[in-house]
């Protein structure tokens, strides 16, 4: 429309006309404004379209599979790297049993200012239960750096959290956090064996958080796949296997230690849940104050 109201506005039988300029100005005007009101009515009907055929999709993956779709997720079931970011969502849950042992799956969307040109990230997390309590422990994939920086996509380390050194080549792959005061333990949980499993992992850019008696395995995503999720369902069986077997005789007489274990990955859980509040309330004040100083420098006599 703009190429062709070059030419024919500026043709000398329109252009010498004030007439026929004014009426083809209109026309080429309305014209233009109704082509943009077409684009968008589209990409909203597109949009819409794509998150009906999703959801679809989803619903079918769960029916095939045998799972069961849930309506919503508690925030407790998501991991507390993720959930430590102040504006998210939760989509398309479902509730999965596998070897005896129930999972929850779902998207967790939030949105970012790390990166400009893609402010919203989707990772999918998945959870399930342990027999035992273990301390704080996060596994942040080094796949998943960024091209010019040295950090992951998981925008914070653990609150109070000192890095882990462990043997071998495993932080080649991962950098290991726990917090102050539990490094012994979790070196004694990241066992050889279970350093094995997630080093296996490592290329499916899975991320873990162990926490109390939560394990969480997370995978950047934008949806569900079979590949993505064969990779996390795998992942977690033979880690759960591991820290099962691991908690039958680890701490087994120390009753104590194993409750200041517990209360400290307690304490941990509620410092990233309470982030988000935090930064809201700052937000708030700087506001406010803001807008105060507006205020009285508008009305300064």
């Amino acid at each position: 429309m703009l190429v062709i109201s070059y030419f024919i506005l500026g043709a000398s039988s329109v252009a010498h006309s004030a007439a026929n300029y004014t009426d083809a100005k209109a026309i080429f005007g309305i014209g233009q404004v109704m082509g943009i009101v077409v684009a968008c009515l589209a990409l909203m009907r597109y949009t819409s379209l794509r998150t009906m055929q999703h959801v679809l999709v989803f619903n079918q993956l769960v029916s095939d599979n045998g799972w069961t779709h849930l309506k919503q997720l508690q925030a407790r079931k998501i991991a507390g790297m993720l959930v430590a970011h102040g504006n998210y969502e939760i989509l398309l849950p479902f509730r999965a049993k596998r070897k005896g042992r129930t999972y929850e799956c779902s998207i967790f969307e939030f949105v970012t200012n790390l990166d400009e040109r893609s402010p919203t990230r989707r990772f999918i997390c998945m959870h399930t239960r342990l027999t035992k309590a273990f301390p704080t422990i996060v596994l942040d994939n080094k796949y998943n750096y960024f091209d010019h920086g040295h950090r992951s996509d998981l925008t914070e380390r653990i609150p109070g959290g000192v890095a882990l050194s462990l043997e071998g080549d495993f932080s080649d792959h991962y950098d290991v956090s726990t917090t102050k005061g539990s490094e012994r333990e979790a070196t004694e949980v990241m066992s050889p064996d279970l350093m094995a499993v997630f080093a296996d992992a490592a290329d499916q850019k899975i991320d873990v958080e162990i926490n109390d008696k939560d394990l969480f395995l997370m995978c950047k995503a934008d949806f569900y796949s079979e590949q993505n999720l064969t990779a996390l369902f795998d992942t977690a069986d033979t880690a759960v296997y591991k820290l099962d077997r691991l908690s039958k005789t680890w701490m087994a007489s120390s009753k104590e230690e194993a409750e200041d274990i517990k209360q400290t990955a307690r304490e941990t859980r509620q410092k990233f849940l309470m982030r988000p509040f935090h930064i809201g309330i700052g937000f708030v004040l700087t506001t406010l104050a803001l807008t105060a100083f507006t205020i009285l420098l508008l009305y300064k006599d």
